[in-house]
């Protein structure tokens, strides 16, 4: 007690009066002022009442009672002061205060007062006490009620029933439901027994701290003490199965109130419909109030939101709307808690509309929508992404005299962040200060989640890093959605960082983390950090869950396939149920490796495991068979996808058709429509490729029109025929996405399109894409470049900004290695791109072929894409002059591994375990050496050829059907058998040539009797590291000025004999010339030549030398008509022979360690004896020494000799 009477007498606690004056002295007292000197002042104010107050003591109680309820501490100086001048101060006196004191909850008065009646020698009754633990009890003081209570003993003063049930009722007020128990138990050992106020106390004590159980325990130890339970105990249980949804234990109690002959009532019932609500049993909550009427229980207003909100758990917005709308007819009034109910249930199934019209048709019905109506209302349109009326309707509520707050601008700002309007929530966030509103979690987790939209990830940093200074502290949802922006923008780094560094913040990482950093790393392309992060998981204290499996199951690319499989079959060990997600993203990692027949048999797997495969997983079984060059098997998993009720989608038609024949791909195009599917870009840009594989430009042309394809580009070129500035117009109007296509488009057109216009839209198109660089995602770029590298289209604008773009993001970017290779190529060929972006390019090439693991098993064609990028990125750095040598060294590491896997597929043997012997020669007659090939140097693994004229270098390659041409792998069949060399009929690798040469040309060809030796002597054509050196005669005397040619090839055409042309579409060529000797032959000037390629296109020499006015010599392709019957008159053929060739030996070194081996041959007989002609007559003493030599059949000088 002593506690308590210090605590009372230590806090002041103002009194709220509700009583009028009614007695004159206690109008004196209370015009006393607020802080009157002890009792002198009260005794001069009460001199003339004092002394009858001595002969009725009675007078003083109304003056008291008024006092209390008043001035508190003035009636306690009132006792004081009646005491010391003797006027009689008793219990009733006290008792009179003490209960002015419960009533207005004056707890700290009522404890001081009961501590002061010992010093006024007052006794105290248990009254007294009662009523100050009540006063105790009103003001939500339990730990003062107890003190009171087991202070009475002390007190000699006796505890009955109402003393303890005011204090188990104060205590269960606060929820503390184990002393309300202690309580109730020792009630039996003071000789009281327990009544049902008792028990009511206790079962609402337990409902409220959660403890059903004991709560339902009470209610049916309540007839053992002999107690009846009534309505309160009923409904107290109720309320406790209410609380944790325990709906079939509310129905069961609801039953037994008539047989304990207890009426049920409204209340109980909408205890036991509230209990049906916390479960989502909205049909039982339904039934419930529809069953009130056959009870004879009149429902009320509670009961219908509470079934309303049920209906919102059920999402049932119709059934909401049928019982709000029901409540006239049942008599009861509708008010802002069933509508907002209803408006809550409409946002929750996305029926913003119907939340709004209620929100506009309170008013109507007399009813004032308040805050929780606009908020809910405001949360529907978040939900139903309509972030323009959720502004709308928060700046109507100060209009509507209705206060905003956090939650109205939460539920705002969330609908501008679905909507991705990260700006307006932004500014809604930065307001909220304006409006005297703290921002919380939910609003800066929300804006941050905002940020995700165009790749703000440094706002997502920034808004983070604000929240501790706004004295928000981030929580781990903070984190995650900045760690998830940032990975979804491409910044795999800092989503790690932030995941590093949230135990600094004292912030657990959880599963939901692990998985947005893994997801970043995923999409950074850096999947061995996204393995690892999984691996550390358990160390983090991050329990892994399914997406966690299925994301480092889709991290393994095809040189992780085994793990993936490993962590398929983990995941039951780990108690975790493996998915169609996790069967797909494994049969996607079996498929980059090229094991399409694994990826096909998990397929058939996943029914057994039941699991339905979905179209993804199809997909990737199509790709994978698509890709290993088995498109019959691809079909056919396309044409099964409707036996197992899956609808093939576009994915699917683009898979099949990519490396089918090209009848097959323009079959499966024309037949989407019918499937009702779209001809997407990615299924006609595959169909064009394959058209344009199999050289057939017109169905190309014909499948671009058709698939929509060019209808920008028709819109660009109209407008650019009738005003630049109205293309410019229809260039600001088009999304990056369109601009790819558009230029790709181009591209594709520019063969038959008129050339002028077509460039001069090509270029407005540069130049409009330079003005928004950074609005392109990476590959779109990319593309974007590679267009226009095809088309010789050189912005410089466009090409710097470009670059920078790709330095910095290539890391971070995930382009396929073709992708890259076609990035290279564009920079190099267009002479742009700083060395950053080279080095930027390198360094991806060298982390991709590092990595390259080839499986046993895998099939050859993905392999082969890899090597023709990795070797088309090694050229273009090199054409660039920006190739590593330590580049080099990592493809040719790579290549290595690449061919030993190709060489195992196709079964041939190692080169040590064969026993290799130079092929011996047989001696041949002139005739036969000029007609029939030779091998003019073998070696191990690769030979030199002299190709005679009239022979065709048949690589598979769009070989022409001509039976009167001799084909050079036939020859080389014959000497080598294919069991032991593969290569030799293996078209992916041009049946192991090297080089081509034109059929009525003759000169030297490198052939590989190797993967291994393929690879290698292609990577040295890639770096410029094999020379080609030719003689050529040509008509005309070359200008001595002119030493190099250089001038883009262009050949797109539906057979191998069409000419090639000098087109801004072409490759980039270059030719290095010499002029050798001058000569006239009947007044015709002609020029010996020793010409070095750099570049090997298609008849780039005979093209280049026509291009500059000099064609060759018989050339029936490039030279006119008349000129070519002149030549034929005395040169048989034409006149271009290659007569050199340059190479390394195998070594596994690098090639600086190697011998370079050099191959030289002499004019060949037929063009030695045209040169012999009498009247050709040399232009100088110089002159006529070369074609001495020449004639004589000498050898030739080098061409760097010459």
């Amino acid at each position: 007690m002593t506690f308590v009477c210090a605590l009372a007498n230590n806090q002041a606690m103002p009194a709220v009066s509700t009583h009028p004056v009614q007695v004159p002295e206690l109008a004196v007292l209370l015009a006393l002022g607020p802080s009157p000197r002890a009792s002198e002042e009260l005794s001069r104010a009460l001199a003339p009442e004092l002394g009858r107050w001595r002969k009725d003591a009675k007078l003083a109680t109304v003056v008291l009672r008024g006092l209390a309820a008043e001035r508190p501490a003035l009636a306690e100086e009132l006792l004081r002061c009646m005491r010391a001048s003797q006027v009689e101060v008793n219990t009733f006196h006290c008792n009179a205060a003490i209960s002015a004191f419960e009533k207005t909850a004056s707890w700290q008065h009522a404890i001081s007062l009961v501590c002061l009646m010992t010093d006024l020698r007052v006794s105290t009754e248990t009254m007294t006490c009662n009523m100050a633990i009540n006063a105790c009890k009103r003001a939500g003081l339990w730990r003062q009620s107890l003190e009171l209570l087991s202070d009475m003993p002390s007190r000699s003063v006796a505890q009955d029933k109402i003393s303890f049930n005011s204090c188990m009722s104060a205590c269960a007020r606060a929820g503390k439901w184990h002393w309300v128990l202690d309580l109730l138990s020792a009630m039996p050992l003071t000789d009281l027994v327990p009544d049902a106020i008792s028990y009511n106390s206790a079962i609402s004590a337990c409902a409220k701290g959660g403890q059903w159980q004991l709560s339902l325990e009470l209610l049916g130890s309540m007839p053992a003490s002999s107690v009846a339970p009534d309505k309160v105990s009923f409904g107290a249980s109720l309320s406790a199965c209410a609380s944790v949804g325990q709906w079939q234990l509310a129905l069961h109690l609801l039953e037994e109130m008539p047989r304990r002959r207890v009426p049920q009532d409204v209340i109980g019932m909408n205890a036991a419909i509230s209990s049906c609500e916390q479960a989502g049993q909205w049909q039982v909550a339904v039934g419930l109030l529809t069953n009130m009427a056959a009870l004879e229980v009149l429902p009320d207003a509670i009961s219908f939101s509470t079934a309303i909100s049920a209906c919102n758990r059920g999402e049932q917005w119709q059934v909401a709307l049928h019982l709000l709308s029901s409540m006239p007819q049942r008599r009861v009034l509708q008010d802002k808690f069933s509508y907002s109910a209803t408006i809550t249930t409409c946002s929750t199934c996305m029926q913003w509309q119907l939340a709004a019209y209620l929100l506009d048709h309170m008013p109507l019905e007399g009813i004032k929508p308040d805050e929780i109506s606009y908020n809910a209302a405001i949360g529907a349109c978040e939900k139903g992404g309509q972030w323009q009326y959720a502004l709308r309707l928060l700046t109507r509520m100060p209009e509507r005299a209705l206060s905003q707050n956090v939650i109205s601008y939460n539920a705002a700002i969330q609908a501008c962040s679905k909507s991705g309007m990260w700006e307006c929530a932004l500014g809604l966030l930065s307001s909220m200060p304006e409006a005297r509103l703290a921002p919380n979690l939910i609003s800066f987790n929300s804006a941050i989640s905002s940020c995700d939209k165009d790749g703000h990830w440094s706002l997502a940093l920034v808004l983070l890093d604000c929240m501790s200074g706004m004295k928000v502290p981030p929580d781990s949802v903070s984190c995650n959605a900045a760690i998830g922006v940032c990975g979804r923008s491409g910044r795999w780094d800092l989503s790690l960082q932030l995941l590093e560094h949230m135990p600094d913040w004292s912030l657990a990482r959880n599963e939901i983390s692990c998985n947005a950093a893994i997801s970043a790393c995923l999409k950074g392309g850096r999947w061995q950090l996204a393995l690892d992060l999984f691996r550390k998981m358990p160390e983090m204290r991050a329990v892994p869950n399914e997406v966690s499996c299925n994301l480092a199951i889709g991290a393994c690319d095809g040189a992780n396939w085994q793990l993936a499989l490993g962590l398929l079959e983990e995941m039951p060990k780990l108690g975790l149920t493996s998915n169609r997600f996790s069967y797909s993203a494994a049969i996607a990692a079996v498929s980059s490796a090229g094991l399409w027949q694994l990826a096909v048999e998990m397929l058939m797997l996943m029914p057994l495991q039941g699991i339905s495969p979905d179209a993804a997983s199809y997909n990737a079984c199509i790709g994978a068979a698509s890709k290993s060059g088995r498109w019959e098997i691809a079909l056919q998993l396309l044409r099964s996808m409707p036996g197992r009720t899956l609808a093939p989608n576009e994915i699917s038609y683009t898979a099949a058709l990519t490396k089918a024949p090209w009848p097959v791909a323009v079959a499966l195009l024309s037949g989407m429509p019918q499937c009702r599917l779209a001809r997407n870009n990615l299924c006609c840009k595959a169909a064009i490729n394959v058209c344009e594989t199999g050289q057939r430009w017109e169905w190309s042309l014909h499948l671009l029109d058709e698939g929509g394809l060019a209808g920008a580009t028709s819109q660009l070129l109209q407008a650019c025929g009738r005003d630049v500035e109205e293309g410019r117009q229809l260039l600001l109007r088009t999304s990056p996405e369109e601009l790819t296509q558009t230029a790709w488009s181009l591209a594709k057109s520019v063969a038959t399109a008129d050339g002028q216009r077509t460039r001069r839209a090509a270029e407005l198109l540069a130049a409009g894409a330079a003005r928004r660089v950074h609005d392109f995602h990476p590959q779109d770029l990319a593309a974007l470049v590679s267009s226009f590298a095809s088309m010789a289209v050189a912005d410089s604008s466009l090409m710097e900004a470009a670059g920078e773009v790709m330095s910095e993001q290539l890391a971070s970017t995930v382009l396929t290695e073709q992708g890259l290779s076609n990035l290279a190529w564009a920079f190099a060929t267009l002479n742009a791109g700083e060395t950053s972006l080279y080095q930027a390019i390198q360094d991806e090439l060298v982390l991709r072929a590092d990595r390259l693991e080839v499986a046993a098993a895998a099939d050859a064609p993905p392999l082969v894409d890899f090597a023709k990028a990795l070797l088309g990125t090694v050229w273009a750095c090199h054409f660039a002059g920006q190739l590593r040598e330590s580049t080099a060294i990592s493809a040719q590491r790579a290549l290595q591994r690449i061919a030993a896997g190709l060489a195992q597929d196709r079964g041939a043997p190692s080169l040590g375990s064969l026993s290799w012997e130079p092929l011996e020669k047989a001696a041949a007659t002139d005739s036969e050496a000029e007609d029939e090939p030779q091998v003019i140097l073998e070696l191990s693994d690769r030979l030199v050829v002299q190709k005679p004229a009239g022979w065709q270098v048949d690589d598979g390659q769009n070989d022409p059907e001509n039976p009167d041409t001799r084909r050079l792998s036939e020859f080389l069949q014959e000497l080598y058998p294919s069991r032991q060399w593969p290569i030799l009929q293996d078209v992916a690798h041009q049946r192991g040539f090297l080089h081509r040469l034109d059929v009525p040309t003759s000169g030297l060809i490198l052939v590989a009797k190797t993967h291994d030796a393929y690879y290698d002597l292609a990577l040295q054509m890639a770096r410029g590291q094999v020379v080609r050196d030719y003689v050529v005669l040509c008509h005309g005397w070359f200008c001595p000025a002119r030493s190099d040619i250089r001038a883009r090839v262009h050949w797109w055409t539906s057979g191998r004999q069409a000419a090639s042309r000098v087109s801004p579409a072409g490759k980039p060529a270059r030719s290095h010339v010499k002029i050798l000797a001058r000569a006239t032959l009947d007044d015709q000037a002609l020029s010996l030549l020793g010409i070095r390629i750099e570049t090997g296109r298609r008849h780039q020499i005979r093209l280049h030398t026509a291009h500059t006015g000099h064609p060759t010599v018989c050339d029936g392709k490039y030279a006119g008509r008349t000129t070519f019957l002149s030549d034929l008159s005395w040169c048989p053929r034409t006149f271009l022979h290659r007569y050199r060739l340059s190479f390394y030996a195998a070594g596994a070194a690098g090639v600086e360690s190697r011998e370079p081996h050099e191959v030289s041959e002499s004019l060949p007989s037929d063009l030695a004896a045209a040169l012999r002609r009498p009247r050709l007559l040399a232009s100088d003493e110089r002159s006529a020494e070369t074609w001495q030599a020449v004639r004589d059949q000498l050898q030739l000088k080098p061409w760097h000799d010459c």
